[in-house]
């Protein structure tokens, strides 16, 4: 006869991403990982604005042609940003220029926050062009 996990009438599921106990801690980090994958898709959508606003007017006079920043966006419970600053990374080359168009971008992300729903933050590296 099969076993099946208490209150279920199908059996486990095989090949867990996370064998072992969920702890609070792992659920903390599956959290963390949609929240961070859930912006970098927002950032993703307004990308051709982006290069066409704080990229292509700048890279004509030269300089570098590939720049990596990071993103930290927060957001509340229902997903709206609140915040956001934005930086160049470290080691990878970055222009003053596009930093200081990203920095006055006003476009407010919004993402589905997962429950339990409380303010997050995300850490996303978004390369340019």
């Amino acid at each position: 006869m099969p076993v099946f996990p208490v209150g279920t009438t199908s059996p486990a599921p095989t090949g867990s991403a996370h064998p072992g106990p969920v702890t609070p801690e792992l659920l903390a980090l599956d959290r963390q990982a949609a929240v961070d994958e859930r912006t970098r898709n927002a950032l993703e959508k307004e990308r051709t604005t982006l290069l066409d606003r704080c990229w292509k007017p700048f890279v004509a006079d030269g300089g570098a042609r590939q720049s990596l920043y990071k993103f930290e966006v927060w957001f509340d419970a229902a997903g709206k940003e609140t915040r956001r600053d934005i930086f160049p990374v470290p080691n990878a080359e970055a222009r003053p220029d596009t930093l200081k168009c990203l920095r006055a971008w006003e476009t407010k992300l919004s993402i589905v926050v997962p429950t339990p729903a409380s303010e997050v933050k995300a850490v996303v590296e978004l390369p340019f062009p």
